[in-house]
């Protein structure tokens, strides 16, 4: 057998590992193990292409339904066209009809309205010149009007001057005032008042009532001519405006201005009247700094 074999081996050129007798058992388990990954690869590959074929079967379903449902609205509106069309055109012979007759009773109107306009136009030439007559009075009491305004601007500018002379003039004494008070004269008077405080019980009110008379001179508030001339009886009495203001005329709910209205003022502040205060001078004093409204025309003002 080893001589047969040797024979056999010389007429061969084949290696060891290629023969049939030493076969390579590795590479036959590699070649194994491809084939059947190869093969789950291929039934994996078929079960995707069967899945791919399905949804493309459903959508054509779904196509082709589509489609037909398309053409079934198509036929309907192709239908519901030509009944419009139908419609449409017996409505344009309606319409022509309806035309003609609107034509003919333009043409009325038309002649009508000639008719009218000759005796609109005498109308609006009456009106016009009534516009007229009335535009050159307007005119006439507008310039009556400025010049009367002019008046009153020029008198209350004067009025201005006086109030800023008077305030100049009690700044002074107050200055003056003041000057005496550090004076060591003033030291000593002022102990004697504190004694004819003490004697005379009317001398604190009558020194409130000149501070209070001057705090109302000093403020825009408070318009002695205005008082004077609105209250006529107090010029008679031939009082200080202040003075019967502070006395007498807030009790009485007189108005030291155009500007203020004490008795409102009152009613609008409770707290004010508990303490039974002059209306003004509390509004000089805190009213102002408290933001409180003086009248009720203010509040209106604001709101606007």
């Amino acid at each position: 057998m080893i001589k047969a074999y040797k024979k056999l081996q010389s007429c061969f050129s084949l290696k060891d590992e290629e023969s049939i007798f030493y076969p390579n058992i590795d590479k036959l388990k590699q070649t194994l193990t491809q084939s059947e990954i190869d093969k789950t690869e291929l039934v994996n590959e078929n079960e995707r292409v069967v899945e791919q074929n399905l949804f493309l079967l459903e959508s054509l379903e779904a196509k082709t339904a589509e489609i037909s449902y398309q053409k079934e609205n198509y036929t309907h509106e192709v239908e519901r066209q030509r009944e419009l069309n139908n419609s449409m055109r017996k409505e344009k012979d309606v319409s022509a009809q309806s035309l003609k007759v609107v034509r003919k009773e333009l043409e009325s109107v038309k002649t009508e309205f000639a008719k009218t306009a000759q005796s609109s136009n005498k109308e609006i030439q009456l009106v016009r010149d009534e516009l007229a007559n009335y535009v050159q009075t307007a005119k006439k009491e507008l310039t009556a009007l400025e010049k009367t305004k002019n008046r009153e601007i020029k008198q209350l500018e004067s009025k201005l001057e006086q109030k800023s002379q008077v305030e100049q003039i009690l700044r002074a004494e107050l200055a003056e005032l003041r000057a005496i008070k550090s004076s060591k004269l003033w030291k000593v008077s002022s102990k004697v008042e504190k004694l004819s405080n003490a004697v005379d019980k009317h001398a604190a009110k009558r020194k409130k009532l000149s501070q209070d008379m001057s705090l109302l001179y000093t403020s825009d508030l408070f318009d002695a001519d205005w008082y004077l001339e609105t209250y006529s009886d107090v010029q008679k009495d031939s009082i200080d405006p202040a003075e019967h203001y502070l006395l007498y005329g807030a009790n009485e709910g007189r108005k030291p201005s155009p500007y203020f209205d004490g008795k409102w003022y009152l009613q609008a502040n409770p707290d004010v009247a508990s303490e039974n205060a002059n209306p003004l001078i509390h509004y000089i004093k805190f009213g102002r700094e408290e933001k409180r409204p003086m009248s009720p025309v203010m509040i209106t003002h604001k709101k606007k």
